[in-house]
């Protein structure tokens, strides 16, 4: 979001006295001035309010790093909780299209920026239990028996 080096600029919601990240301007100055409309789905690192920083819409960003759990109920007060059992990172990608159309279907057409950021990064390391024993396997084929299982 900010052009900001993770390993020589710390998260600055967690450090909020390093001036080196609590300076770095953050994209959505640059699309708000030009009339651009601004959306951010998913995880957000940089402050407890995303419309803060000029975004007009925000949908699941919090300062929290990772979720709670990836199925629903999420417990995340920026997400409207979906059908029990919805997966994060599909119900995440389902917010991003709808988004689209909600643009493309627009009358006067307004240039736009969507910032989607999935929480698949973070723990939990939560996956549909279908694709387990696929993704397993591939691993394995790989010879990395134990990474994210």
């Amino acid at each position: 979001m900010a052009g900001c080096e993770a390993s020589k600029c710390a998260d600055p919601v967690a450090h909020p006295s390093n001036p080196a990240c609590v300076s770095q301007p953050l994209c959505t100055p640059v699309c708000v001035s030009p009339g651009y409309h601004t959306a951010t789905i998913g995880k957000y690192h940089v402050g407890a309010n995303p419309r803060a920083h000029g975004f007009d819409l925000n949908i699941a960003g919090t300062t929290g790093g990772g979720p709670a759990t990836y199925f629903s109920p999420y417990s995340n007060p920026a997400l409207l909780d979906g059908p029990r059992g919805e997966y994060l990172t599909d119900r995440l990608t389902q917010e991003a299209l709808a988004y689209l159309d909600t643009r493309a279907a627009l009358v006067e057409k307004v240039p736009f920026f969507l910032y989607l950021a999935f929480f698949t990064v973070r723990m939990p390391y939560e996956g549909k239990v279908r694709l387990c024993p696929a993704i397993a396997a591939w691993l394995r084929i790989r010879r990395w028996p134990q990474a994210l299982i």
